[in-house]
């Protein structure tokens, strides 16, 4: 059996079949790992510190920021001038970080747990066709 493909006329063995199903089962881990990075850091939450009503986002600037705020006030000092998302500045303690965290928590957890779903449906896919039935959705 031969297929036209890229100008040219390719025989479709084994290896043919098992190198399309790699590259599908690629492509779908892509689109799966484009789609968990969109929803894991595009999301926001609103928790109140210190009596003000304030806005965090889940992007990788603010982990990162949180992560670097919990090691400065791990030894009892303030992470100071953070500004929130909606504009609040703040002079953060280790129990701040720590609201913080427990509101990122709800929102990113549980898109971990898909994803394994979603990378083990695709490895342990044995067609083209498999793999393109999966609906990724965070």
């Amino acid at each position: 059996n031969y297929v036209f493909e890229n100008g040219s006329y390719v025989k479709q063995d084994n290896d043919y079949l098992s190198l399309k199903l790699n590259e599908a089962k690629n492509n779908k881990l892509k689109e799966n790992s484009d789609k968990l990075n969109k929803k894991r850091y595009g999301q926001s939450f609103n928790i109140t510190i210190q009596g003000y009503d304030c806005v965090f986002d889940t992007s990788e600037q603010t982990q990162s920021d949180l992560q670097t705020a919990a090691i400065v006030t791990s030894s009892g000092t303030t992470y100071d001038n953070w500004v929130t998302n909606n504009g609040i500045c703040l002079n953060l303690s280790a129990n701040d970080i720590k609201l913080i965290f427990l509101g990122f928590f709800p929102l990113v957890s549980p898109l971990y747990q898909l994803d394994l779903q979603y990378k083990n449906a695709i490895n342990n896919a044995q067609t083209i066709d498999e793999i393109n039935s999966i609906e990724i959705i965070y």
